[in-house]
């Protein structure tokens, strides 16, 4: 890598880190965020992030146990490895939306049905009526994009180059011990 390049990228995650320091995360969660969505490879090792950030072990081994409370940062570890590898969390799925939707929706529902139960006149029946409205043209859509994401070459793509990716470390490890299966589950 040409020093221009190391330097843009370090300029960058650590305005990433500024970033969710305002959303209220710690520096350092910040930086392993940065680090994780500038980097080039998918999924980085403890190690490796310790030498990008020049933070301390414990420092960054609190910062990724929050990420990962947080949903936010996957860990991985192939079967056998001590290595424990870390990638982004995608910020959302569709199933994740949709569900919160559905559910908003319902408890709307069943607050308009309270008032509708009281003969309620206020204002707030026909807010809910809107509300409701509101949420079933939103969740609509989430299944048209949900739909249009799924059929999208690069998507299923992406989801095979993971798992492959996954079996590959597992294969390399199996190889390197001399076992042709795993003896036990796979983490």
């Amino acid at each position: 890598m040409n020093a221009h390049f190391e330097n843009a990228q370090q300029a960058l995650m650590l305005r990433i880190a500024q970033f969710f320091e305002q959303q209220g995360l710690s520096h350092s969660e910040g930086r392993v965020l940065g680090l994780l969505m500038v980097s080039e490879e998918r999924q980085l090792d403890f190690s490796t992030m310790l030498l990008r950030l020049q933070l301390s072990k414990s420092t960054v081994s609190t910062a990724l146990t929050n990420l990962i409370h947080r949903h936010m940062v996957n860990q991985t570890q192939p079967y056998g490895s001590r290595k424990r590898y870390f990638s982004l969390h995608p910020p959302f799925t569709f199933d994740e939306v949709l569900h919160n939707i559905g559910q908003m929706k319902s408890f709307a529902e069943e607050i308009l049905h309270l008032h509708q139960m009281q003969r309620s006149t206020s204002d707030k029946v026909l807010l809910l009526q809107h509300t409701i409205q509101a949420y079933s043209i939103v969740e609509h859509h989430m299944l048209a994009l949900k739909a249009d994401f799924e059929s999208m070459p690069c998507h299923s793509q992406k989801n095979n180059t993971h798992h492959n990716e996954t079996q590959t470390l597992n294969t390399m490890h199996l190889a390197a011990t001399g076992r042709s299966e795993p003896t036990g589950a796979t983490r």
